[in-house]
This record gives C-alpha cells, sequence and structure tokens, in this order.
C-alpha cells in the first residue's frame, strides 16, 4: 500500500531538517578549526580571545558556502544514479518513479555527515585556501580594506570582526577596535 502524502511530506521534512542541522555543525566546528589554525599560524593569536561570538557563528557561512557545492553535485550524482537503476530495474517508463524518496533514503544524516566530513578533507588537503603562511593570511580572510588607525594609516585590514580587526602596521600585527577605525578600500 503507497504511503500518505502526509507522510511522505513529514518525512521529507524531517530529512531536510536534519540534514541541515548536521551540514551547520559540520559548518561551525570547520570555521572554527580553520579560523583558530590561521589566526595562530598567522599572527601567532587565539582566535577566541579576539573574535566575539557573532564572529566565531558568522564564520560558518565561509566553510558551508564552500562545501554546498560539492554537496549539490553529490545530489545530482545519486539523482542520476537513481534514474539509471529506475531504467534498470524497471524500465524507461518507470525512470522518475519515486526518484525523490529513493534519493534522500541515500543520504540519512549520518551517512550526510560522512559525506561533509570527506568533502571537508578533501578541501582542505588539496586547496591552498586553508593553508595559512606565517605572517600571510590565508586568502579566505582577505578583506580588501585599509584602515586609518591612530599612528597607523592606511594599514592594510588583514581581519575584520564584527568589534575589532587585525592590522598590519609596518610588518607589525595590531589589534584595534573596529569602531574606532576609519575603513576604505584598499588601494593595492
Amino acid at each position: 500500500m503507497p504511503e500518505p502524502a502526509e507522510t511522505k511530506r513529514k518525512i521529507t521534512l524531517l530529512w531536510v531538517v536534519e540534514s541541515l542541522s548536521t551540514a551547520s555543525g559540520i559548518a561551525f566546528l570547520a570555521s572554527a578549526i580553520a579560523h583558530a589554525t590561521a589566526f595562530h599560524m598567522t599572527w601567532g593569536l587565539n582566535y577566541f580571545a579576539v573574535a566575539s561570538p557573532t564572529d566565531v557563528v558568522m564564520g560558518a557561512f565561509n566553510p558551508l558556502l564552500m562545501v554546498l557545492g560539492p554537496a549539490l553535485a553529490i545530489l545530482m550524482i545519486a539523482v542520476v544514479a537513481t534514474v539509471i537503476m529506475n531504467v534498470v530495474r524497471q524500465g524507461p517508463r518507470a525512470a522518475f518513479d519515486g526518484i525523490f524518496q529513493r534519493t534522500v533514503g541515500l543520504f540519512t544524516p549520518l551517512r550526510l555527515l560522512g559525506l561533509s566530513l570527506v568533502a571537508l578533507a578533501a578541501v582542505v588537503a588539496f586547496s591552498d585556501v586553508f593553508v595559512p603562511r606565517p605572517g600571510r593570511p590565508p586568502s579566505w580572510l582577505y578583506t580588501g580594506l585599509a584602515a586609518d588607525a591612530p599612528e597607523c594609516p592606511g594599514a592594510p585590514v588583514q581581519w575584520l570582526g564584527s568589534q575589532s580587526a587585525i592590522l598590519d602596521c609596518g610588518g607589525s600585527v595590531r589589534i584595534e577596535r573596529r569602531d574606532a577605525l576609519k575603513l576604505r578600500v584598499s588601494a593595492g
């Protein structure tokens, strides 16, 4: 007996909520690890001492967006695989029968967690996006801004948080309150 439409909607909604919760948690953890590593290796600073709670939470969007593309690609591959399995098992007329339910069934929250961790590991291992260099922040922290700070006009902004900023003041690192800075787009 086929499942009622109401039950299918509840299962789908539950899957979406569980999947988004899993992805958000992974993005938050990845962000905290990436920022803490970059701050330590680049400036010798403790990220959690410099950043506000808002910065830690908002920082999760960058890694979330980095894994969203590969996650969508994996989902599309699963849809194509489901269509092919339907055609092989039941013929061409059944290509799209139950495609959503079968595709969703392939991605339990635990499988999503595993795939997300593998995708995150691949991004970290095969990309220079997360690789900080001593004295130079990784590219994902680039602000493109300069700040006029007391005793340090035109300093490049290395990192900009909601309450503080890290400036390169002639080769030395300075942490300044954001509200005390006049920010502008960097010329170089």
